[in-house]
């Protein structure tokens, strides 16, 4: 309970001190809010009074301290741009968001744990018996362990950006399996929207899965090796029973920190994905917001980034505690 507690308070600190400054950054950006939404032809007036709506005429200690009750409250104002209520705004784009995460850390699991534990059975078997044939498999095992380490350093290699290029040109302009930029909306076709999300959430899996792959791989090669997993083969256990009885909890949980940063980064959206692929979630807006002006949108925007990356290593955090004994005991 105390460490639930310590975790709960930190993250309220974090989330405080993010609030200042995403509002600071934003703040002290060139430009004017209100010359950007009404433009050049506005007269003074209509400038003076968008200011006094927006509580752009209040000096910015106090501009703060109304923006973050607003927060607190849930009533985020209004968007410059889209001269619509952010909240509105918001449920729209971050459900898109969220389908396109809950895609990319499918395949990202698929891909990331997958693989590691394939190999890791491959590479165990030095352990086994000392026969002609163990043998050639255990060269196997190697040949395998060093295509899942070039793959993976080949993905962790690969920008963000370049990732979707790849995609949009092998799976949209070459494949045709799908037409870049003809984002449709889940309220018209449930397949064709959740078909569309599975290429950019490839693209974002591309580089987690790697991650996550070669950190699980290294520690699956560990506890493999270790005294207690050759006790478990003395007793006559083969490879794949003592890494999935075994090995493989032990492995996972120290994983779970890696994991952690991995599903924040999906949870908040991958801007530069969403700009690529044209899908209307929260990447694309803030993209939108920073680039006009328009303050409110991009500040509430970080903010739901700033939580969901918080909400999950503290998540992570409790999850450890209570898994690995040691810390329950302490």
């Amino acid at each position: 309970m105390r460490q639930v507690l310590s975790r709960i308070v930190s993250s309220i600190i974090t989330l405080a001190l993010v609030s200042v400054l995403a509002f600071a950054a934003f703040n002290i950006i060139p430009g004017d809010p209100a010359l950007v939404a009404l433009g050049t032809e506005a007269s003074q007036e209509q400038l003076d009074e968008l200011r006094v709506k927006y509580g752009y005429d209040k000096p910015p200690f106090e501009r703060y301290f109304l923006w973050l009750s607003g927060l607190v409250k849930g009533q985020l104002g209004d968007s410059f741009r889209y001269h619509r209520s952010i909240s509105s705004l918001l449920e729209e784009c971050i459900p898109i968001t969220l389908w396109l995460s809950a895609i990319s850390l499918a395949l990202i699991l698929a891909m990331g744990i997958g693989a590691p534990i394939g190999a890791a059975i491959s590479s165990s078997l030095e352990f086994s018996a000392r026969s002609s044939p163990a043998r050639k498999k255990k060269h196997a095992g190697r040949l395998v362990e060093s295509l899942l380490m070039s793959t993976c350093a080949i993905g962790m290699s690969i920008p963000e950006f370049l990732a979707g290029i790849l995609c949009v040109w092998v799976f949209g302009l070459t494949l045709k399996w799908f037409t870049p930029g003809l984002f449709v909306p889940k309220s018209e076709s449930f397949s064709a929207f959740a078909s569309y999300l599975v290429f950019p959430a490839f693209s974002i899996a591309m580089p987690c899965s790697a991650m996550l792959c070669r950190g699980l791989y290294a520690s699956l090669k560990k506890e493999m090796s270790s005294p207690y997993i050759m006790a478990v083969y003395s007793k006559g256990a083969s490879a794949t029973r003592a890494l999935f009885s075994h090995a493989l909890k032990n492995a996972i949980v120290q994983n779970l920190a890696l994991f952690a940063s991995i599903v924040a980064f999906v949870l908040s959206g991958s801007i530069i994905t969403e700009k690529v692929f044209s899908i209307p979630g929260i990447g694309l807006f803030l993209v939108s917001a920073v680039s006009s002006r328009d303050l409110p949108l991009a500040q509430s925007i970080v903010m739901y980034i700033a939580f969901c990356v918080v909400l999950a290593n503290a998540l992570i955090d409790v999850a450890i505690a209570l898994i690995d004994p040691r810390l329950r005991r302490s």
